[in-house]
């Protein structure tokens, strides 16, 4: 089975904010596919080299947001590289604490973190099979899947690790069971992860 994932809203969940402001490029960017289905990277410099939290966490989860951005870890990117290197973009940064410190590693040296920008595009959803409030309500909406039924094809998403759809879901993450049964048996913390059930065509 695949799966869908969510940042988590509680007590394991920690908001960061860009630091500074972000160029108003980068916001351009995460509407033009919104408004007109275009795919766009973005380029160097754009997004900023540092998010700023107000928590006093010691520690972060795998999963955090920086400005409604799903980031992650070192360790969870590097691992959907190696399933499936250069598909979608991962802009690193580096998270700093309410002091403004960066949080250290285990080697003393700053974390980095990794922006989630997701440029694979698969309409997978089987829509004969799943909950129709799901896929009616155009351009975008968001429902979690334990909520609502979901089924994607198999065949669509073969060799596929992280993906969002273009006309389908657009704002939803959906990702792999190999990359998912990974995730949990990590026992990493900060997001939601659901199982979705797959067809055959």
């Amino acid at each position: 089975m695949a799966y869908y994932i969510q940042i988590t809203i509680g007590s394991w969940q920690t908001a960061f904010e860009w630091v500074p402001e972000p160029h108003p490029r980068y916001w351009g960017i995460q509407d033009e596919f919104t408004r007109n289905g275009t795919i766009v990277r973005f380029p160097d410099g754009l997004v900023p080299e540092f998010a700023l939290t107000k928590s006093k966490r010691k520690q972060l989860p795998d999963f955090i947001v920086v400005n409604a951005a799903m980031c992650m870890s070192q360790r969870l990117r590097d691992r959907i590289e190696m399933l499936e290197p250069g598909r979608n973009q991962y802009v690193p940064f580096t998270p700093l604490g309410p002091g403004r410190a960066p949080y250290p590693g285990p080697d003393g040296a700053p974390i980095r973190y990794y922006m989630l920008h997701v440029t694979e595009r698969i309409d997978a959803v089987d829509l004969a099979r799943s909950a129709p409030s799901r896929i009616v309500a155009p351009p975008k909406y968001n429902v979690q899947p334990k909520h609502e039924k979901v089924v994607v094809h198999r065949s669509r998403i073969m060799g596929h690790h992280v993906w969002s759809g273009r006309l389908q879901l657009p704002d939803d993450v959906f990702i792999s069971d190999t990359l998912g049964d990974w995730i949990i048996a990590n026992k990493m913390k900060g997001m939601e992860i659901y199982k979705v059930e797959e067809s055959d065509d």
